[in-house]
């Protein structure tokens, strides 16, 4: 998805009429989808930053990043994370602290960007993004010599990493799956017909965004959960989901429930099999802030009570 929600206060749709102004929502809708909220690095002593290998020439591999492994972390989990739409790879290290905290509680990790240029643009769908994932998902579980990896994946991210895993083989390396935020039922902000006025302003910034919103209206993934939920049933992997409430009250979204300002609650819960991590009072983009979020998944992977981490709650269905 992109970034925060279109701050327009009085921004009601009613039938087809939209009560706004056309030129202060894209503006807010463009910076939504282009800033990301800026997450603070650990005070602590940062490890290492990731390192991508000697280029291959190949743009699938030259978009994967390896984190440091910790000391006595040789023999942990891989954690390889997956952005969001209008991210990268870096997002996870520098805009939030997810990896730093990854590496403190000794686990190993690796972070890709989806698109083949390594930058924030174009959106894709998750078709193309899935195809990428999926070699990419190999190739870490290759480099690091283990049969699976757990995926950690933001917003449609998550999308994306189902796509890889149901229809392009990637199933028989993945073992677990943590979604945060993700429109496993699609965005109401995305079926808002005002993005369709915003699509060639963002294609002069770079972001090619039109497929990629397109791809989580919640139309289309009503239509993706029809086709995938009962193939995905068949596969061993794991899945959790984890959501945000810290949406603005009165934000457009606050009509569909509670939200994180982009996905509503329902949406990142709505993965049919999956695990509820928990909600916290976040905003979308806090959920990729492994001092909020980290806690869920360590849980699951060292088998503690998730109510025991910080924002976390009882599992259940």
């Amino acid at each position: 998805m992109g970034h925060r929600v279109c701050p327009c206060r009085y921004l009601n749709v009613v039938g087809r009429r939209v009560r706004a102004t056309w030129v202060s929502c894209t503006l807010a809708i463009i910076a939504s989808l282009v800033v990301f909220a800026v997450g603070s690095a650990p005070a602590s002593a940062a490890p290492p930053l990731p390192q991508q290998l000697p280029p291959t020439g190949n743009p699938v591999f030259d978009n994967i990043y390896f984190g440091a492994v910790p000391q006595g972390g040789e023999s942990r989990p891989v954690l390889l994370f997956v952005h969001g739409l209008g991210g990268i790879a870096s997002d996870w290290w520098i805009r939030h602290d997810m990896y730093q905290t990854a590496y403190g509680a000794g686990y190993r990790t690796a972070f890709v960007s989806l698109n083949s240029n390594g930058q924030r643009g174009p959106g894709n769908t998750s078709v193309v993004n899935g195809n990428t994932l999926a070699l990419q998902i190999y190739a870490v579980a290759r480099f690091y010599g283990v049969p699976t990896v757990d995926i950690v994946a933001h917003s449609k991210g998550g999308v994306d990493a189902q796509t890889a895993i149901v229809y392009y083989g990637a199933a028989a390396r993945v073992r677990n799956v943590f979604t945060l935020a993700a429109p496993h039922r699609g965005s109401e902000i995305a079926d808002l017909p005002l993005l369709s006025g915003v699509l060639a302003l963002l294609q002069q910034l770079g972001i090619g965004a039109d497929d990629a919103l397109r791809s989580v209206r919640t139309d289309v993934m009503q239509q993706f959960r029809t086709r995938t939920d009962p193939l995905a049933a068949g596969q061993a992997v794991r899945y959790y989901t984890g959501a945000g409430t810290g949406g603005r009250p009165d934000g457009y979204l606050a009509r569909f429930g509670p939200n994180d300002g982009l996905v509503t609650v329902a949406s990142a819960t709505g993965l049919p099999g999956a695990t509820q991590l928990g909600t916290g009072q976040f905003n979308h983009f806090q959920l990729m802030d492994g001092s909020k979020t980290f806690g869920w998944i360590r849980c699951v992977l060292e088998n503690c009570p998730i109510s025991a981490a910080p924002g976390g709650a009882a599992r259940g269905q």
